[in-house]
């Protein structure tokens, strides 16, 4: 009569013990499966949050290269130099900011030490190299969903890229072409 109302042929494992373990053991495999459905959405939300702070900074430098190569490539007048020096000025704000970038109240470069900014205003990383924020994807299958402020703050001469752009800037207000010409390959280095 149960089977009748509930319309199920196992309503209690004394009903078929054999076929309670499997919907049992089905059901567990569906909560697991749907977790890391849930991990995966998040992990590409997390992702591409990080996505649009590094092409924001990309950007960024992209802007600084187009400055430096302008300004190399005929005399300007002084004020020119300078109004190229205070944009690299907002664009050393930009990047500070890209760099600090939350998503849903957590720092996105900080690794396990995601509740503080992780860059300083110097360029700085704050947090510890090479936490890895890892998800599970599958069962015992993980991806790292993560890149440390101190991996994307630096290039891979170690230069840090705010101090960089700071440099720039001043060689650019100074109107220090050989500075900037010699150091052009630096720039090349933060974006690759």
């Amino acid at each position: 009569e149960e089977h009748l109302i509930t319309n199920k042929r196992v309503a209690k494992p004394s009903d078929d013990p054999v076929a309670a373990a499997r919907i049992s053991k089905l059901k567990s495999y569906l909560a697991k499966t749907e977790q890391y459905m849930k991990n995966i959405d998040e992990g590409k939300t997390y992702l591409s949050a990080m996505e649009t702070s590094v092409n924001g900074i990309k950007d960024s430098l992209v802007r600084t290269q187009e400055l430096i190569l302008d300004k190399l490539s005929g005399a300007e007048n002084p004020e020119d130099w300078q109004i190229a020096a205070d944009e690299l000025g907002n664009i050393i704000e930009n990047v500070l900011q890209q760099a600090n970038s939350k998503h849903e109240g957590r720092y996105l470069f900080g690794g396990f030490a995601s509740q503080s900014a992780q860059v300083d205003d110097d360029g700085n990383y704050l947090g510890r190299s090479g936490d890895e924020l890892e998800i599970e994807i599958g069962e015992g299958e993980y991806m790292c969903i993560n890149i440390c402020g101190d991996d994307l703050m630096a290039t891979p001469d170690g230069i840090n890229i705010i101090q960089m752009l700071e440099d720039i800037r001043d060689h650019t207000a100074a109107g220090d072409s050989d500075w900037l010409r010699e150091h052009l390959s630096d720039l090349q280095s933060a974006l690759d």
